[in-house]
């Protein structure tokens, strides 16, 4: 019994233990043995392969599978019994806990977090909720830290800066359990899931909306580092009879809510476009903190909301409650996101590697009264047909925003 046992363990590690991963053999070994461990598969007391045995099968240096099983040791997860062998030790009871870092001036991203928790805690779970700065990751050694608050996995925000790239990598290559949620910085290098709103589909859903109620002089206020994005929304936009690739502005401006309060970079320009564009009877914006800059100018200029423009914002925040009307937006999922983040997290840390896995998660539009029927012009409404009409591929030519 116990060599069909250690024979089912050795060809799991097979599995997990390559030499063309970059993580050291040793380290390969010792997380492999930990985590088929605390699984379960290996019972407590029961007898393990001899080193001789793990270096035949594993095709090891014996000094290597040595290093590996003296830090399981070290753990007080094996025991040498002289004469008898290695025998497994019986794991400590506690409940795994996993690590939620994400950016401190991010309210919305640490509401995610909180969630998540909730989640968690029906699985026994415990997470730790830790926010970070811009410096974090190029002042901190990040795997140690992890090690350091005894985390069994981490969801992570991963902010687009080299060193804390680097860092997760290294985790990755440790095998380490890991969940991405809410951006897609660096997102080909990593092997780990990756949870995001679906925001495209609440632009396109936005505009429907719009359309909806007899819009066509529709303001896009955006942000677009990427021109392949914005193809997708001058496009999409170019449905709409009456819209001309005028009406799109790149926002140029990314940051969290208190970055664009304390700044407020692009605002002269952003200024300049509505002043330019006054027959607009409708605006869409992607950032809740210019939103409601937005609302707030047209309103000292005489334009009445939602009577004389519909304003619309891609991604809700409690700041978009702060005017009157409150401000018609596209909200998160909350529940949605921490159940698909709890679900990644959890088959993480039962199996690793897990496959790439990217999940979007649909926004829904919670109607504040900033938007209205647009009885000033033709409000016929005009069929969607996003992948046949012409207008489409005539729009996808033109990638130059107004700013």
């Amino acid at each position: 019994m116990v060599k069909e046992k250690n024979s089912l363990l050795l060809e799991e590690l097979k599995k997990t233990v390559c030499k063309t991963n970059a993580l050291p053999l040793y380290q390969q070994l010792h997380n492999s043995l930990e985590r088929i461990m605390r699984t379960g598969m290996i019972a407590p007391n029961e007898k393990l392969p001899c080193e001789t045995e793990f270096s035949a099968a594993l095709n090891m240096n014996a000094r290597t599978v040595q290093k590996a099983l003296t830090g399981l040791y070290q753990k007080g997860l094996l025991k040498r019994i002289r004469k008898a062998g290695t025998f497994a030790c019986p794991i400590p009871s506690r409940n795994k806990t996993v690590g939620f870092f994400y950016p401190a001036e991010n309210f919305p991203i640490m509401s995610v977090g909180e969630q998540i928790q909730l989640y968690l805690a029906a699985r026994d779970i415990d997470l730790k909720i830790i926010g970070y700065n811009k410096v974090y990751f190029q002042e901190n050694d990040f795997t140690a830290e992890v090690r350091r608050k005894g985390l069994d996995g981490i969801m992570i925000s991963v902010p687009d800066d080299k060193s804390a790239r680097n860092s997760v990598l290294e985790l990755e290559r440790m095998n380490f359990p890991i969940v991405r949620i809410s951006n897609q910085f660096f997102n080909d290098d990593f092997c780990s899931s990756l949870i995001i709103n679906d925001i495209e589909k609440a632009f396109a859903d936005s505009l429907d909306y719009l359309k909806q109620l007899g819009h066509s002089k529709i303001g896009i206020l955006g942000y677009y580092e990427d021109k392949a994005r914005m193809q997708k929304h001058l496009a999409l936009a170019g449905l709409v009879s009456g819209w001309n690739q005028k009406m799109l502005a790149n926002l140029t401006f990314s940051g969290s809510v208190q970055e664009w309060q304390m700044n407020r970079p692009p605002w002269i320009s952003i200024r300049s476009y509505l002043d330019a564009n006054q027959d607009f009877t409708a605006i869409i914006v992607e950032h809740p903190a210019v939103c409601v800059d937005v609302a707030r100018y047209l309103s000292e200029n005489g334009k009445r909301i939602p009577q004389d423009v519909s304003i619309m914002c891609l991604v809700d925040s409690d700041i978009l409650l702060g005017t009157s009307p409150a401000i018609t937006s596209m909200h998160r999922r909350l529940d949605i996101m921490a159940d698909k983040a709890t679900e990644f997290i959890f088959d993480a840390m039962e199996a690793w590697p897990p496959s790439k896995t990217t999940a979007k998660i649909a926004l829904e539009l919670i109607e504040r009264g900033s938007t209205a029927i647009n009885a000033a012009g033709d409000v016929k409404v005009i069929p969607v047909k996003r992948n046949t009409n012409s207008r489409q591929k005539q729009f996808a030519m033109q990638l130059q925003p107004i700013l």
